[in-house]
């Protein structure tokens, strides 16, 4: 389902964790609070668990580590797990296919027990939006939704083999998506789940050769000059002098690199 885990990044809903889990109970982490309907929940301790380690890696490959205030105390990152995917969908109105979703302004992610790929995929996938989104500003629409999708696909590492082998085919035919093409796509509402699959596979490839590329900061650097106003010809050249001085360079070492 890989058109859906898009849509359960940037769907809205009016959500007060508060109020929803005031008579839950909950585990506390270094960065995380786990809320939980399910008493004594294996997969609460387990959700825990994983999301620890997921920011560990994700903070790092990032270049985040060196803030050691981040999403501490009363920042913590709330996760909340529903006892059943019944209990999920009448409270959330998730469509029938959500294991998951979060909501980047509140710093959220909502589940239930036992959710099918969810600590997996969905809580990695959901967890690099959030921690880059604080990177780059939560309201910023200047990123590219590429940039925002390839840093959190490049997360899920199970899916990596079916991606990268699809990079090699769509580079070997020339079918690939020319950057600045790729950059206009706004949103993937009302694509084929072949077209998601394109959009998601180059994404993930194209984030993971910039972070690659040079130490991170360079990457969330340059998303920050776009944040700002430069275009990412400007933003590359700056960021990347000698590597990708523009989006053509990016594009050939790319695909010399990648096919």
């Amino acid at each position: 389902m890989m058109l859906a885990l898009i849509l359960t990044y940037v769907l809205q809903i009016p959500f007060n964790g508060a109020e929803v889990a005031k008579d839950w109970a909950n585990l506390k982490g270094d960065h995380f609070v786990i809320y939980h309907q399910a008493a004594n929940s294996a997969f609460s301790r387990e959700t825990l668990r994983r999301a620890e380690q997921y920011y560990d890696k994700i903070a790092k490959e990032l270049g985040y580590s060196r803030r050691d205030n981040f999403w501490l105390w009363e920042n913590r990152c709330a996760i909340y797990l529903f006892e059943s995917k019944e209990a999920f969908s009448k409270v959330t109105q998730q469509a029938v296919w959500s294991s998951g979703f979060a909501i980047p302004d509140k710093r959220a992610i909502i589940s239930y027990e036992g959710a099918t790929d969810f600590l997996e995929s969905i809580l990695s996938h959901e967890l690099a939006h959030l921690i880059f989104r604080d990177f780059v500003g939560l309201g910023n629409q200047t990123i590219p939704l590429w940039m925002d999708e390839g840093v959190a696909m490049s997360q899920e590492e199970s899916r990596r083999p079916f991606f990268d082998h699809l990079v090699k085919q769509m580079i070997s035919q020339n079918k690939w998506v020319a950057i600045p093409d790729l950059t206009q796509i706004q949103s993937l509402q009302g694509i084929t789940v072949n077209e998601a699959a394109v959009f998601y596979a180059e994404s993930q490839s194209l984030a993971r050769y910039l972070l690659a590329a040079d130490h991170p900061e360079r990457f969330i650097q340059m998303c920050r000059d776009l944040r700002d106003g430069k275009s990412i010809d400007q933003s590359l050249s700056k960021n990347y002098p000698k590597k990708f001085p523009s989006v053509s360079d990016l594009e050939q070492n790319w695909v010399e690199n990648s096919g």
